[in-house]
């Protein structure tokens, strides 16, 4: 079998020297058309809601919120899933799309099924979609530079910088950074 593939290989040379030369073609078409970045997201396409509730139990904000903004979520167009969590005071509702759906229709599409939703819930409840983030966005690096030793710039990040960050006000439903690391 093996003898008869060289033998044949060898009497149709331009056959496998074409050959050669589209696999390579194809590979170079590829190479130069694939979109490559350097961290890419792998993170699903997903819209959250963010509704607060200030003074409700979880039951009540479960019943009284999340409830009324999942039934006004549920069978959108190339919709996967619908995930929802209540805590004290706080409802979070994340819609998962297929990713053939653009990212900012899916969050119109949503919009438009909230305001909906706003009917059904107790007076004073404004659900907001969350930043148009992903968890990759999230992550921020700085590098400090200055007429100073390394130890006076490690003494200003430990003591300055990282508690002016972590006063930073979150979006609602976010937690704060409970870690701020130095490299």
């Amino acid at each position: 079998m093996l003898h008869w593939l060289i033998d044949k290989s060898l009497a149709n040379r331009w056959m496998v020297l074409g050959g050669l030369a589209l696999l390579v073609g194809g590979g170079l078409y590829a190479m130069f058309t694939i979109p490559v970045e350097a961290f890419p997201d792998l993170t699903n396409n997903q819209i959250v809601v963010v509704t607060e509730a200030p003074g409700m139990a979880p039951r009540e904000v479960e019943q009284q919120v999340t409830w009324p903004i999942e039934l006004a979520l549920m069978g959108m167009p190339k919709q996967e899933e619908v995930r929802s969590f209540s805590k004290l005071g706080l409802s979070m509702v994340m819609v998962v799309f297929d990713d053939s759906i653009p990212f900012y229709l899916a969050r119109q599409a949503v919009n438009e099924r909230i305001q909906q939703a706003r009917a059904r819930m107790p007076q004073g409840m404004q659900p907001v979609l969350s930043p148009p983030s992903t968890a990759f966005g999230e992550l921020y690096q700085y590098t400090l530079k200055g007429n100073m030793t390394p130890m006076q710039l490690k003494d200003l990040q430990e003591w300055t910088i990282k508690n002016q960050l972590r006063t930073v006000i979150s979006t609602p439903g976010e937690e704060r950074a409970s870690s701020i690391r130095s490299y």
